[in-house]
């Protein structure tokens, strides 16, 4: 346990290779894989397993989405398809696919789109004191289009000839 002590005082990609290539850290790999083959063919470790797969995938969204990281985004949504399938999500196993059939050939299709991405404009950043702050775009339009049209008693009706209102819809893509 104490190898994983510099990683969690920081986290960068050295740290993380050091520990990933630590003795001690392969053996309890081993020893996981090992309880794994032999205590969880039952049907309620196949459930909380598949939860554990589920998060992981969920968390690797998360991620991409606060870096900015286009390729783990793409990454993450394929691993997602097979559990909509698996889960009969039939919108998302459904449309999935086609969307990572075009984001996949973004490249060739849209090459000025696929670099903006690249280079973390999957998110965007609204304070400068958190380097993995970052929010995805269509979330933070909404929130500020839900701010900026807040009243006291509650949301108001935004006014198309509102000169802000238009501001903020076309600074989110809507106009």
């Amino acid at each position: 346990m104490s190898s994983l002590k510099p990683l969690s005082d920081d986290v960068n990609q050295k740290e993380q290779q050091k520990v990933l290539s630590c003795q001690s850290f392969k053996d309890v790999l081993a020893l996981h894989a090992r309880y794994l083959e032999h205590h969880c063919g039952g049907k309620l470790s196949s459930i909380w397993l598949s939860y554990v797969d589920l998060v992981k995938i969920l968390l690797n969204l998360v991620r991409a989405s606060r870096e900015g990281h286009w390729e783990l985004h793409l990454s993450a949504i394929r691993q997602m398809i097979p559990w909509c399938f698996a889960y009969n999500n039939l919108n998302d196993a459904r449309y999935l696919p086609a969307y990572i059939s075009e984001m996949s050939h973004l490249s060739e299709t849209h090459p000025d789109i696929y670099e903006y991405l690249k280079a973390g404009s999957l998110s965007v950043q609204l304070g400068e004191r958190s380097p993995i702050g970052r929010v995805p775009v269509d979330q933070t339009c909404k929130e500020t289009v839900n701010k900026d049209t807040q009243t006291a008693g509650g949301h108001q009706r935004i006014q198309p000839e509102s000169r802000s209102s238009e501001q903020i819809l076309f600074g989110c893509g809507v106009l």
